[in-house]
């Protein structure tokens, strides 16, 4: 008797244990799936040599914007800055051009960099911070192809200095 039990016991941590493995797959099967299918259509960051950006200097990307047309997209601007950065806001010009170079948007914004209480606004490491800034939201894409963004400071200063990157995120709806 002690035998068989020893046996039925043995043999249930081995569904167990077996159990165990298959929820783990499944669970990872289901991470990697939602993964790969984020709805992200391009994400690019641009290096500004020596931290620092001159007025009039357009940062520059080119999205090659791909699948079912018309697509609704999030316009994310991403913003990597030192925390000795001394505006509390960051503001810029924003030109979107389609495929065919026409002009879709031309837009100013005043983006906070600070929080209210005075400190770094978006998410530290060390004294580097990174920051996501929505521009466009729910907006509408015609056609596929290589849509164009440029992005340029309007400060009030020629020389903005400690913004080392910037980047831009285009996420499907």
């Amino acid at each position: 008797m002690l035998l068989f039990l020893h046996y039925k016991t043995g043999n249930s941590k081995r569904k167990i244990k077996k159990s165990i493995i298959y929820l783990l797959m499944l669970l990872f099967s289901a991470l990697l799936f939602q993964s790969c299918h984020s709805g992200q259509l391009y994400k690019r960051y641009i290096a500004i040599p020596d931290g620092v950006w001159n007025r009039g200097d357009r940062i520059r990307f080119v999205a090659d914007i791909e699948g079912k047309m018309p697509a609704e997209v999030n316009v994310t601007l991403l913003v990597r800055y030192t925390d000795i950065y001394e505006y509390n806001n960051l503001q810029i010009t924003m030109h979107l051009s389609s495929p065919e170079k026409v002009l879709l948007e031309e837009k100013n914004y005043d983006l906070p960099m600070k929080l209210p209480e005075g400190g770094n606004a978006g998410k530290g490491l060390g004294d580097i911070w990174d920051i996501k800034l929505p521009l466009l939201q729910q907006y509408q894409l015609p056609v596929s192809g290589n849509y164009t963004v440029e992005i340029e400071h309007t400060m009030p200063v020629e020389e903005l200095p400690f913004i080392t990157e910037l980047g831009l995120l285009i996420e499907q709806q």
